[in-house]
């Protein structure tokens, strides 16, 4: 949870830091500064960890149905989007893959179910011409909803994205 407001928090300060005011004519406008075609300028944090929380903020989890691994229609589009955003903007940055499942199943069988889903995510981005080299399965280990309703488990099920300073 202290991760999530870390991320919110540091992506809120660059939001704000990222408007400049014009003077002259309309010297009360504020105008909202983006790189040319969806990019980020790496130029516009003040270090790497700063880009990344950035970057690792417009990721999206892609959800899982209950005891599958394989990837659901409705997140192949999020799918394709947190590919180009990894193309574009995080191709010199390493991704690991993180799978996660609700509470459901043995701890063992769980961390198989995750490993699945993680290793699912990677192949389909390796068709899109993305290599990640790092899979890992947290099993039921690393909730984000601990509340014990249908809602919550399928938040659970889920594959993050975490990208990472290559070595």
């Amino acid at each position: 949870m202290k991760k999530y407001l870390l991320l919110g928090s540091i992506a809120m300060a660059l939001l704000a830091t990222g408007c400049e005011v014009t003077e002259g004519a309309g010297a009360n406008t504020t105008e909202t500064t983006q790189p040319a075609q969806g990019k980020t300028d790496p130029s516009q944090f003040n270090t790497l960890e700063e880009r990344i929380a950035y970057l690792q903020d417009k990721l999206q989890h892609i959800r899982f149905d209950y005891d599958r691994f394989d990837i659901r229609a409705d997140m192949v589009d999020v799918l394709n989007a947190n590919s180009e955003i990894i193309k574009n903007e995080a191709s010199d940055l390493d991704v690991r893959l993180e799978g996660n499942t609700d509470e459901w199943g043995s701890g063992s069988y769980n961390f198989a179910l995750g490993t699945k889903r993680a290793v699912a995510v990677r192949d389909a981005l390796r068709r899109s011409g993305i290599r990640t080299k790092q899979v890992h399965s947290y099993g039921e280990t690393n909730p984000i909803c601990s509340e014990k309703t249908q809602e919550c488990w399928e938040q659970n099920r889920r594959v993050e994205f975490k990208l990472l300073p290559k070595k």
